[in-house]
């Protein structure tokens, strides 16, 4: 009977795990937004981020980011070719980011999905130093940077 209950809670933490990374695979790729003003070319900006599950941690994620605003202006921006800028970690539905400017600030945000699962909310949640990282976005996925 005990081995009955062994093999039920070996089955269950597998799939529990299974679904963490899964869930966790949703956040990832190119997700980015663009605003345009005809009126002013200083409230221009784009925003992206690139998301990989971070292997070395569980129900974790990495990343880089590129915020350009002030029209151009200031870019903030890190490429795939340096460490990652992005470090967080699941918990529920919701990725907790910690970042770093390449600015030199720091600070920390929080990612989820909306119902849909097509787009990706940016929360800032607070942040020290120098960034241009958004207050609040919603980005939508690059579907052709996955190919």
């Amino acid at each position: 009977m005990k081995s009955i209950y062994l093999i039920a809670i070996i089955i269950l933490c597998a799939f529990s795990g299974h679904a963490q990374n899964t869930q966790i695979a949703n956040f990832c790729g190119t997700w980015s937004c663009s605003f345009v003003s005809q009126e002013n070319e200083m409230q221009n900006s784009t925003f992206e981020l690139l998301l990989e599950i971070d292997p070395t941690k569980q129900n974790a994620i990495k990343g880089w980011h590129c915020s350009v605003c002030r029209g151009g202006r200031r870019i903030d921006c890190t490429e795939k070719n340096e460490a990652p800028s992005l470090a967080g970690y699941l918990e529920k539905d919701t990725v907790y980011i910690s970042f770093t400017s390449a600015f030199g600030g720091k600070g920390q945000a929080k990612l989820y999905l909306d119902k849909s699962g097509k787009q990706l909310i940016w929360k800032l949640i607070k942040h020290t130093g120098e960034s241009y990282f958004p207050d609040y976005e919603t980005l939508e996925k690059d579907n052709k940077a996955e190919n």
